[in-house]
């Protein structure tokens, strides 16, 4: 498959085939037998003793998820997947991320990457007014600023007869504050959620869809990864742990997350009704769900605030948290499975991306490819896909 035996020549770099294969996450021998390859061939492009071809580099470019023009650079593209920090996973999760997240990863940066260049290319504005947090604020006054601007008071959270109502309502109130959010499936215990905002495109928020408390986990991923926004520290691939360095961001994240879900004093009415004030070395899951269950808030939740009032130990919300991560998916799941395409690809695009798909899609100067390969379906199947998201916005 190769083109020519040559160390030097007008055509792909080698050294950009190597750099494009290590962030995909794939070994030499796993790219080798996706292609039907030899280790040898593959090996030799990327030593630059071989030229792949143009095929060569379309199928490359498909299975990276970049585009052709990668391998013809010098040195990383600004952007991109490289954007992504991954020191908001735990140091053995970053180390070892397969190729199944890293390719929902450039996914979610591509989406992001597509609704940018559509804006621009209609002209179309997108301010955004965030506040710019501190790390040292008062979490306590700082969640309750924002759950006031997002407009979700205690008459909207009343409407609310499950955990995917939950997760539906707070994913509305911040795309309207002009923040795309995305929920991708990704495999369950790695990746929980990441943030990009980068200064010439809008923010935006992956979701693991697959996440192991269904839509509770889902909400406080979500919260979470708009704490990095807020705190102008988006960009991290997070499992809510993190390395030593990130640590005090996604604690900090993480209490946010909590405190907006269920302010403290909240927290605390419900403890005394449900007669379990007091410290305790260990807290059961029963007596968690017990506490969580009128909040829609996930285990996360609980466990965190727990620890932040002092009635669990220190490093209580981490060893619960590794626990969890270990075990199969638990809760109630949504109605994906019953899903139509259309529908199941409005819920993983959301309302903002969405409306921009189909206003994309009637511009004559935009790609139809791009537009297909936002919609992840044929063409002929973007009235469906309208349909669908009138449906659900109303």
């Amino acid at each position: 498959m190769t083109t020519a035996t040559s160390s030097v020549g007008p055509w792909a770099t080698h050294t950009m085939l190597a750099w494009e294969r290590h962030q995909i996450g794939l070994s030499i021998a796993e790219v080798a037998d996706k292609l039907n390859m030899t280790r040898v061939e593959v090996a030799a492009w990327e030593d630059g003793d071989a030229l792949p071809s143009l095929l060569d580099l379309e199928l490359l470019a498909d299975l990276y998820l970049c585009p052709v023009g990668h391998f013809f650079l010098d040195s990383p593209p600004m952007g991109g997947i490289a954007a992504l920090d991954f020191r908001g996973l735990d140091k053995s999760k970053a180390d070892s991320l397969s190729y199944e997240p890293r390719r929902r990863l450039r996914q979610f940066l591509r989406l992001v990457e597509l609704a940018t260049s559509w804006l621009r290319q209609m002209g179309q504005p997108w301010d955004v007014s965030l506040p710019a947090i501190q790390l040292d604020a008062s979490i306590t006054s700082v969640a309750a600023t924002a759950v006031r601007a997002l407009g979700i008071d205690w008459d909207v959270r009343s409407n609310w007869t499950s955990s995917e109502d939950a997760f539906a309502g707070w994913r509305d109130a911040v795309e309207r504050q002009r923040i795309f959010v995305f929920s991708l499936t990704l495999p369950a215990g790695q990746v929980r959620g990441a943030s990009v905002w980068q200064p010439d495109g809008p923010p935006a928020i992956l979701v693991n869809h697959s996440d192991i408390e269904y839509a509770t986990g889902r909400l406080f991923t979500l919260l979470h990864e708009y704490a990095h926004l807020l705190l102008r520290r988006s960009g991290l691939v997070c499992d809510f742990r993190g390395q030593p360095e990130a640590a005090a961001v996604e604690t900090f994240a993480n209490r946010f997350a909590a405190e907006a879900i269920v302010p403290t004093s909240a927290f605390r009415d419900r403890l005394a009704a449900t007669h379990l004030e007091g410290y305790r070395d260990w807290w059961t899951e029963r007596q968690l769900d017990t506490l969580r269950e009128t909040f829609h808030a996930s285990r996360d939740t609980v466990a965190i605030i727990l620890e932040t009032l002092s009635l669990a130990p220190a490093g209580y919300y981490r060893d619960r948290r590794a626990a969890w991560d270990r075990r199969r998916v638990f809760g109630r799941g949504g109605q994906g499975s019953r899903q139509t395409k259309p529908q199941r690809r409005y819920r993983e695009l959301g309302a903002a991306m969405s409306t921009l798909l189909v206003s994309a899609a009637g511009q004559e100067s935009i790609s139809k490819l791009d537009i297909a390969e936002a919609l992840d379906m044929r063409l002929a199947r973007l009235p469906d896909f309208a349909t669908a998201a009138r449906v659900q916005q109303h």
